[in-house]
């Protein structure tokens, strides 16, 4: 170093050592700078700092440096300058301060600290009574575990005392309840203060008494309980709304209680004049399916879109978490037993066991790890309430596809068709390129009405697999939910006929049994299925009660309904189940007239109907007992049912009139019934849903009707017009019939069905009972009609007299139906005793066409027969009576009766063509009469009328040419 300088001069002191340097995650000490003090000597100044993430944050000391060869040495230290010193103390003081903050804030967000303000404000606010501020602080503070939490419990305790209820008014007190019920465990017997509070603002202060009744209801679980405060609810919130008409969410919540108690019978009413504000709350959907179920789909559509598409947003999130973790529960199981975790004993089982029974192991082991996730249980619970959007999103597809069916431009029709199918695929799980979602799409396209394209991708997996018996299985639910029965009987027997394994072929076996045509077939079926399965079991019970039934041994049927009840009892609570314990409840009812039973049918179809709202058998089945509760309670005042020991039935209430205004009045009965509303609403989706279904679309056909219900009567007749119904079991039994010579069965059975209704009209009172005895003899001289086909020895006569007495002692439609059916049988069989060609003709015809459509064509084609019946008195009888038909109700005229009239040469006929002409309904019914049966020569015959009606006689002309050409038995005349 240069001699004339000093290191004491500098300022410095030497030292041995240099200064200790180190960090911690970036904190603690490091020399930083370089100021030169003398470059010959390469001397120069560092100042050693405290830092921060490796930041020089606070000088602590000068260190005098040489470097030496790129080596640094420390031969002195000095002081800091005085501002560099009282920039370190504000540093310091800065760091304090801080420090004490960060200690405060701490301190403030303490469970402790955070708990006594809350108290403290509680209490602050409970003395100024604000008791909603006050009660949430509280709830705070209780909720806290600290010291207060204590003090929070007995300070609610107070509150909630009944004496001090007693000094709030109804709004804080209500309030304290509110809080008290959410801390159940403070208040052991709460409910019983509630409905004491309940009582005592029932009749002064109506809002409060409804907000504390919501609380006995989340409360209770007694059903009876929860119906009865709901029903008090309803009266509370009725005088409400009726006060306030403009407050929505009153109007909501009271709609939302007509929905749960009256089917929503004032819906419309309730919630209509908010139309325009429902946005996507609950009374948007309450208000958009109440306009599914009366089908008005334009209003429908509005409502329900916006709220699905909300709605399905958040179905999709839950499921998604729900799906994932399961997956995730799986995947770690399967690692689990592969890494060895599970208990010895389970490897020991699974190495000695079969491989069906390792798989089992398997799921059994997944199942248990499922169940003990409690994150699952939160998941399936946010998933299982997400999922009521689902038969929302179907009645949209639904009322969608009723818009896309009445478009007249293809282009939209396309478009409509193809939103519905994009609404009805967003409520399943299935991913675009599984096989699931294949069969879905299938399903859905048999819904569109795209029968093609949906037996297109079933025949696709088929190939896919090469017609296994899994797929064939597969693919005959899909076909039986649609209606095909048929065509899924074909393929379950496929698939029976492929399978080896003896839990397939079980399976299989109770598929089929589903199936079964007859009570015999069925037994069959189900006695090759697994006997030990308690469905298997609970069916054959069922199976053998109908049994017993139709062989009248009541108390036989009773042991084996009740049995089967005491089997499904056993069983999981789901769709099936419910459905099936719904058919047996209704079986015992039939036979033993409790009415518990009826009840039971009821509440447990409808609880189906809420598991499967996507389900054609659930809803066409729950659509028909709904139906049936309607007839039976109209029916009751007027006909003794248990007496006839009848099912209520449609055609039963055609006794109870005889002109159109004493129909109406029926009509309006009916749908003023909250279970028609129910059961058509059933029924409209069952349509949908099972497109092929015969039955199904004839029994629909004929409510509409009855009802007068044109639009769906329309709907009806534009879906049927792109789809094939399954008609072939009926058309087996039309070519069967036709060649039948042995008609032995059938005559025993005519007999013993009169012989049994002749015992029931011994029994009845001529006085007490003249509609029951009317009813059972217009059965007996049905059955006497259909005998005389068989049995030359029936006296047609004597049957055509008891028909006209017994119009006479009951004129209504259908007595007059009976006679009309009995005079035109006896012409058809007196006249084969004069004229040959016409026995010739007879018996080429009869069991091709009914007998009024062969009386036609016998008019038409045997001369000295229309001679002879023209002078007889039997064709002025037949004449009035279709007149007499046609002038009660003359908005229903018949194109039968037409062309009767127009056969026989009547003046009549015109009038009845102007109004066939003028009735545009008549064109659809005509049209779906044509889809629903199996007889081709009489929807040829049917065309042909129609096009005589229309007057386009050409087209008459080439419909008779081409049925000819298809080898149909057509008359020559025609």
């Amino acid at each position: 170093m240069n001699q004339e300088i000093s290191i004491e001069d500098l300022g410095y002191t030497p030292v041995d050592k240099a200064p200790a340097q180190f960090t911690i995650y970036g904190f603690g000490t490091r020399l930083y700078g370089k100021k030169m003090i003398d470059e010959d000597q390469n001397l120069y100044e560092k100042t050693l700092y405290f830092t921060v993430l490796f930041l020089p944050t606070l000088p602590i000391k000068k260190y005098l440096i040489q470097g030496v060869n790129s080596e640094e040495y420390v031969i002195a230290k000095g002081n800091l300058s005085g501002m560099a010193r009282g920039g370190n103390l504000c540093v310091f003081l800065c760091i304090v301060a801080l420090l004490l903050y960060a200690g405060l804030k701490s301190y403030m967000s303490s469970p402790e600290y955070m708990a006594k303000k809350n108290y403290n404000a509680a209490v602050k606010a409970l003395a100024n009574n604000d008791y909603f501020i006050g009660l949430e602080n509280l709830k705070m503070a209780y909720d806290s575990r600290t010291e207060y939490s204590k003090a929070a419990g007995e300070e609610f305790v107070r509150i909630a005392s009944d004496e001090n209820l007693s000094s709030l008014s109804p709004e804080n007190a209500v309030a304290v309840m509110r809080y008290a019920v959410r801390l159940k465990k403070l208040f052991p017997g709460i409910i019983t203060r509630v409905e004491k509070l309940f009582a005592k603002y029932e009749a002064s202060n109506k809002l409060q008494a409804n907000q504390l009744a919501d609380m006995i209801v989340s409360l209770s679980t007694d059903e009876n309980v929860i119906t009865s405060y709901k029903k008090k609810q309803y009266h509370l919130l009725t005088d409400l709304v009726a006060v306030s008409p403009e407050d929505m969410n009153l109007a909501i919540d009271l709609a939302m209680l007509e929905e749960y108690l009256n089917n929503c019978e004032r819906c419309e009413e309730i919630l209509a004049r908010h139309i325009e504000k429902l946005g996507i709350s609950e009374g948007a959907r309450i208000l958009g399916q109440h306009y599914v179920s009366i089908n008005k789909t334009d209003e429908a559509y509005n409502l329900l879109k916006p709220y699905t598409n909300k709605h399905l947003q958040a179905y999709r999130k839950a499921e998604k978490a729900y799906t994932d973790m399961l997956d995730k529960i799986w995947d770690n199981t399967i690692k689990e037993l592969n890494d060895g975790k599970a208990p010895q004993s389970f490897y020991t089982k699974y190495n000695a066991a079969s491989e069906q029974e390792q798989d089992n192991m398997v799921n059994e082991y997944f199942i248990k790890k499922r169940n003990q996730s409690k994150r699952l249980s939160r998941l399936l619970n946010q998933y299982q309430e997400a999922t009521h959007v689902v038969p929302v999103a179907l009645d949209l597809g639904i009322v969608m596809l009723n818009r896309a069916m009445v478009m007249q431009d293809t282009v939209q029709r396309e478009k409509g068709l193809k939103d519905a199918e994009t609404t009805f695929l967003a409520v399943q799980g299935y991913a675009g390129d599984t096989d699931d979602y294949q069969y879905y799409l299938g399903q859905v396209y048999y819904w569109l009405g795209k029968e093609t394209e949906g037996q297109a991708l079933f025949n696709a997996l088929l190939d896919k697999y090469n017609r296994s018996h899994s797929v064939l299985y597969s693919i005959s639910s899909i076909l039986r939910d649609l209606g095909a029965e048929t065509q899924s009987k074909e393929y379950a027997v496929e698939a029976y006929e492929k399978a080896k394994k003896k839990e397939d072929l079980y399976n299989y076996a109770y598929h089929l049994s589903l199936l079964a045509e007859d009570q015999e077939e069925k037994i069959k079926w189900l006695e090759k299925a697994d006997t030990s399965n308690p469905y298997t079991k609970a069916d054959l019970y069922t199976t053998k009660g109908y049994k017993a039934e139709i062989d009248d041994k009541k108390k036989e049927a009773l042991n084996y309904f009740q049995k089967a009840i005491a089997v499904y009892k056993t069983l999981p609570v789901k769709s099936s189940m419910l459905n099936n314990i719904a058919l047996v409840y209704m079986a015992k009812y039939r036979v033993g007239k409790n009415e518990s039973d009826y009840n039971q049918a009821l509440k447990n179809m409808d609880k189906a109907v809420a598991l499967s709202p996507d389900s054609s058998i659930v809803l066409s089945n729950s659509s028909d007992y709904h139906c049936k509760k309607v007839y039976r309670d109209l029916l009751a005042k007027h006909i003794n049912l248990d007496v006839l020991d009848f099912s209520p039935s449609l055609n039963l209430f055609s006794y109870l009139y005889d002109d159109e205004n004493k129909k109406q009045r029926i009509i309006d009965q009916m749908k003023a019934h909250s279970s028609m509303k129910k059961a058509l609403n059933y029924m409209n989706k069952s349509l949908l849903l099972a497109p092929k279904n015969t039955n199904l679309a004839g029994t629909a056909f004929g409510l509409y009707s009855f009802l007068r219900m044109d639009d769906e009567i329309k709907q009806l007749a534009n879906r049927l017009d792109n789809i094939e119904v399954d008609n072939q079991a009926n058309a087996l039994e039309i070519t069967e019939h036709r060649s039948k010579t042995d008609h032995s069965e059938t005559i025993e059975l005519y007999k013993k069905n009169i012989n049994l209704l002749k015992e029931k009209l011994k029994k009845l009172n001529k006085t007490k009972y003249p509609t029951e005895r009317a009813i059972l003899e217009s059965y007996i001289i049905s059955y006497k009609i259909g005998l005389i086909e068989y049995d030359k020895s029936v006296d047609v006569d004597k049957v055509l007299k008891s028909a006209l007495a017994n119009f006479k002692r009951l004129p209504s439609v259908s007595t007059r139906r009976g006679y009309k059916n009995a005079l035109i049988k006896k012409i058809l069989v007196s006249e084969q005793q004069y004229t040959v060609d016409y026995k010739v003709f007879y018996e080429k015809y009869h069991k091709i066409y009914e007998d009024k459509m062969l009386l036609c064509l016998a008019l038409g084609e045997i001369a000295p027969f229309k001679k002879r019946f023209s002078a007889s008195p039997e064709k002025k009888t037949l004449e009035n009576l279709i007149m007499a038909s046609h002038s009660k109700f003359p908005g229903n005229p018949s194109s039968s009766g037409w062309f009767m009239l127009r056969q026989m040469d009547s003046s009549s006929e015109k009038s009845l063509l102007t109004s066939l002409k003028t009735t545009e309904i008549c064109k659809y019914k005509e049209k779906i009469y044509e889809k629903l049966i199996a007889n081709k020569e009489m929807i040829v015959l049917n065309q042909y009328i129609s096009c005589l009606i229309e007057e386009h006689l050409d087209e008459a002309a080439r419909i008779i040419k081409q049925a000819r050409q298809d080898n149909l038995i057509i008359p020559v005349s025609l």
